[in-house]
């Protein structure tokens, strides 16, 4: 009951009604090993849910794109995922073959050790040159928080600003941690909105989703999207 109460109270506090929720959502399936029977079978759901995108790893864009072609979902695929580690041409390639194959957004992963070695030449570069090669596609710049102190969170961020990328996005969902409140935060204070912020990583439930839309969050990363609706729902019946 207590829980219950408080996610209540998140919902009139936000006055967020069920289609502004779930158009906040993007609705990620990004495991290794999904058949492509799962896939076709989460894109066809994810439509039905109307949330923002849904997301896949590049090599399904084409087969995510006959699913979403006709709704409001937009088509969004991970580049350079989950690592970040292959070259910038590399990436740019990729995402020129996801544009091809029918994509709407881009979530590229950064490279994290070039970040880590306090490259921020590299850094920026790489992210005007990923924006670039997606010709006015929504953009997403996986930062991977979990292996950033502070310092580098402050400084990625403040590259970020000089590129053009549309949004910030905490996590891969991969690493050793998701997102948080106070990253979330932290980036929101220092792009404010010069860009937007996704969160990403480890949400599972209704009350997390909430707390991280209230704290600056623009959109959610989640493969419990249809978990999370389906939560809202019976929230706003009781």
């Amino acid at each position: 009951m207590v829980y219950s109460n408080q996610i209540l109270r998140l919902i009139n506090e936000m006055n967020i009604t069920y289609e502004n929720l779930s158009s906040k959502i993007d609705n990620a399936i990004l495991k290794p090993n999904m058949k492509v029977s799962e896939i076709e079978a989460f894109c066809d759901q994810s439509v039905k849910y109307q949330f923002a995108s849904v997301a896949v790893n590049s090599g399904f864009a084409s087969i995510a794109k006959y699913f979403t072609k006709k709704s409001s979902t937009k088509l969004c695929c991970a580049i350079g995922f989950p690592l970040g580690l292959t070259s910038v041409f590399c990436k740019a390639v990729e995402i020129e073959d996801a544009i091809n194959s029918g994509a709407d957004e881009l979530d590229f992963v950064i490279n994290i050790g070039r970040l880590k070695s306090h490259d921020y030449f590299y850094i920026e570069n790489e992210i005007k040159e990923l924006v670039k090669a997606a010709e006015g596609k929504t953009t997403k710049l996986i930062i991977e928080t979990c292996y950033l102190n502070k310092n580098e969170k402050i400084n990625i961020c403040k590259c970020a600003l000089n590129t053009g990328v549309d949004f910030i996005k905490t996590s891969t969902g991969f690493g050793k941690n998701g997102a948080t409140v106070d990253d979330v935060r932290l980036i929101k204070s220092i792009v404010k909105n010069y860009c937007k912020v996704k969160a990403a990583g480890g949400i599972k439930n209704l009350k997390d989703t909430l707390i991280l839309i209230r704290n600056g969050a623009d959109r959610i990363g989640t493969n419990s999207g249809v978990k999370i609706m389906d939560e809202f729902k019976k929230m706003i019946k009781t």
